[in-house]
């Protein structure tokens, strides 16, 4: 394989590990983070995340995940991520920032909370501040 072929930037791209559990939401947070050009892996709840995770061989350095899915909540599942990658960035969505587990999530320094409903260019700003990266496609984020 002829790594010159491909340019530079393709491998400068954070990847991101999305977990959540209604396919819809899921699909559509995948779509906004591919067309800004993020390696993207997807999980179906806290438990295929983790396997995810543990199976993945490169750095993650961004996990989005939902805070409701069955079995394994979304900051639960967070924290035994970090078992392993102490530095991975947390995006937690919800429209629960109120319960017990939300106020877990906000209290998460490494991590923040987006309520839902929100915009792709709100949760764009929030994967790229999360990430400290300059934006790429503001014109697209819409």
């Amino acid at each position: 394989m002829t790594v010159s072929a491909r340019p530079q930037e393709t491998f400068d791209r954070s990847t991101v590990l999305l977990a959540d559990d209604e396919a819809p939401i899921r699909n559509l947070l995948r779509s906004i983070l591919l067309k800004d050009e993020f390696h993207v892996l997807q999980a179906e709840d806290g438990s295929q995340a983790l396997q995810v995770a543990e199976g993945h061989q490169g750095s993650i350095q961004l996990l989005v995940t939902d805070i409701v899915m069955p079995g394994l909540n979304g900051y639960e599942m967070a924290q035994r991520v970090r078992e392993s990658r102490p530095d991975i960035k947390v995006l937690y969505i919800t429209g629960l920032v109120d319960s017990d587990v939300g106020r877990r999530c906000v209290a998460d320094k490494n991590g923040t909370v987006l309520s839902k409903p929100f915009t792709p260019k709100e949760f764009l700003a929030q994967v790229y501040e999360l990430l400290n990266l300059p934006r790429r496609n503001e014109a697209d984020a819409s």
